[in-house]
Parts: structure tokens; sequence; C-alpha cells
């Protein structure tokens, strides 16, 4: 099976000791792949739940904290523009559905602080890359009350973003419910903050092939065809992450190593 790659993810992950190390990706397999870089201000993993401090910031009072988000953006960043690759988009964070670098940036706890970090994310990803478009990525797509929550307490404090980025994960028995909600979310959410949408995240049983492929086709269907164009695209975390290899159950390739039929829903 031949595969073209048109949208790659890079994610960075902090080390416990607070260095990023030495990030030399390689651009995709042509020189037409898009990239979507997710700078993640945590030791280890980011998600809803965990959005810890690095180790080597755990410290720092909050203007240096901004400060140090602010300096390991703009080195990292620089360091893909010196292998020449541009990225398209930049999320500055992983899922921070209640904020990034907790406590200080918590947004259930503190919203102008959470929004002040994710804006001095926003100023250095523009420093290095002005024409990158920013994404403020939130997890539940189909959770229209969350998402005004966040960013109605965001635009209090002025909050910087270009586009607003989704996950989706719905299960195999409720995925048509998840699909027409998430639908309904981001047309109001166009609407009201005249902002374009991404799926950034997206995913289901791996076991579950044939469910899986129509749950992406009808998502992919109304998100394109019933947004006037304001959905820049759908993509699939980590499709290659087979669980014999990684454990990671929400996978697109089967335990053998090869796509599913899951895969066949990008195809033209």
């Amino acid at each position: 099976m031949r595969i073209i790659v048109k949208y790659i993810v890079l994610l960075l992950i902090m080390l416990m000791a607070g260095s990023c190390g030495d990030p030399k990706p390689s651009p995709g397999p042509d020189n037409h792949s898009k990239v979507n870089f997710a700078k993640g201000a945590d030791v280890s993993w980011a998600d809803p739940g965990k959005q810890n401090k690095p180790a080597a910031w755990v410290n720092l009072p909050f203007e240096e904290l901004k400060g140090a988000l602010v300096s390991h953006t703009i080195e990292i960043l620089e360091a893909l523009k010196g292998e020449g690759i541009s990225p398209e988009w930049v999320q500055v964070g992983n899922e921070t559905s209640d904020g990034m670098l907790w406590e200080y940036g918590r947004a259930s706890v503190n919203m102008k602080n959470y929004t002040d970090l994710h804006n001095a994310g926003y100023r250095a990803v523009k420093e290095v890359f002005p024409e990158a478009k920013v994404i403020l990525h939130i997890d539940r797509g189909d959770s229209g009350a969350h998402y005004n929550w966040l960013l109605d307490g965001m635009a209090l404090h002025a909050a910087q973003y270009d586009v607003i980025g989704m996950s989706l994960y719905p299960d195999p028995n409720n995925w048509q419910y998840v699909n027409e909600a998430c639908l309904i979310n981001m047309k109001e959410l166009i609407g009201k903050y005249n902002k374009d949408v991404m799926i950034c995240e997206v995913g289901m049983s791996w076991d579950q092939p044939e469910i899986c492929k129509g749950f992406l086709i009808d998502l992919i269907d109304k998100v394109l065809e019933k947004t006037d164009g304001r959905c820049l695209g759908v993509l699939y975390w980590e499709p290659q992450g087979f669980v014999n290899w990684s454990h990671y159950t929400k996978a697109a390739f089967d335990n053998t190593g090869r796509p599913t039929v899951a895969l066949d829903a990008f195809k033209d």
C-alpha cells in the first residue's frame, strides 16, 4: 500500500531535566507535506488531566515562567527553521482544556494567568514564523459548553490565536451522535469567534477498523462540506502506534504493523 502524506504532526515533549534535546526532525516524504507542530509544555505527555511544569521550571515565579516559555518556544522553532522546516500551524500546548503549566496556568483557577501564558507562546511563534497559524487546542470537540467556557473566559483577557483545534475520540457505539454534536459546536464557534477550526486529533479503537472508517468518512464529509470552508482538516493522531509496539489502543494499524481499512477514509 502506498501512503501519500499530506500533513505531519510533530510533538515536542520536554524532558524531566527541562532539556528539549536536539530536535532535528526530517521533512516529510515530499516537499508538499504540511507540518502541524504541537509544542507541549510539560515534563512528559500533556493532556487535559496532566499539564505539569517541566522540572527545570517548577520553582520559577510567574513572570520568569512566562519568559522561559517564550525562550524555549523560540529556541525550538529556530531549530526547525535551521533544518528547513516551516510549520503551517503551531499549537501552543496540547489539549489545554484547563490551561497549562499548572498551577499558575490552570484556567479554572486563574484564567488570566493561562491566557497570559498562551499569548506569550503566540507572540513567540509569530516572532520566528509570522505566517504560521497558532492553534488553541481543546479536547472534547462535541462539548460546546466547555469550548464556550474556556474561549469566553480567555476573551476577557484578549486571547490571541488563529485556529480553534479540537480532539474527538468517540466510542464505536456513539460516533454518529458525537459527529453531529461536533459539527454543531464547530459551526457555532465559527459564527461566534470568526476563527477557522481544525480536528487536530481523532481516533477510535484499533480493533474496530470498519466502524472507524465509517466514523471518519462521516466526520470528514460533515466538517469539510458543511462549514463553508472554515474547517482546515482532520488529522488522525498516531495512526501507526499499534498496540504490540506502543500499547496505544486508538491507532489505525493492526498488530502486524500494517494500516487498517480505517485509513481508507482519507483517500481522495
